[in-house]
């Protein structure tokens, strides 16, 4: 299966020390160079830029195409758009995911996604994660859960 990563997904998951479950549960990953650019930007945490800038061996790193979608790209950063582009045409293709503009015009493309929450619950059904302490430090940081996702965990562990 290809995994295409946009950048909300990796930033979390570099923040709460679980970037490797992507390699443990996918193998490799594809980040488009957009994606690598938003990662490593002057805002962006130190731990997430230092992470970037030695990249392990299971990401490679592509150029997207510069085609059009077919769908509204008005709500899609630079990373989604590019991710997006990457995965158009690819058979059994997955991106990971957290924006809502993002998942919504992967639908619309027939392209399965996943999210940060997503890959924690997949990863704690392989017995690979506390899927308890990964959602107590993801709400550490600031992304973002609604009462929907909280719910989603919750049916998935312990978490009240």
């Amino acid at each position: 299966m290809i995994v295409i990563a946009d950048t909300s997904p990796l930033n979390y998951l570099v923040l709460i020390h679980h970037a490797e479950l992507l390699a443990a549960v996918y193998g490799k990953i594809i980040l488009p160079a957009k994606v690598l650019q938003e990662l490593q930007r002057p805002g962006a945490p130190e731990a997430v830029k230092d992470w970037a800038s030695n990249l392990p061996a299971w990401v490679e790193v592509q150029d997207a195409p510069p085609i059009v979608l077919g769908v509204d790209e008005s709500d899609l950063d630079e990373g989604e758009l590019a991710a997006l582009q990457l995965a158009v045409g690819q058979r059994g293709c997955l991106v990971l995911l957290d924006d809502a503009a993002g998942r919504r015009a992967a639908t619309a493309l027939g392209i399965q996604s996943i999210g940060t929450v997503g890959i924690l619950i997949r990863g704690s059904q392989l017995g690979l994660v506390d899927l308890d302490s990964a959602i107590s430090a993801l709400k550490g940081t600031s992304f973002y859960m609604s009462r929907y996702l909280l719910n989603a965990v919750a049916a998935h562990s312990g978490l009240k």
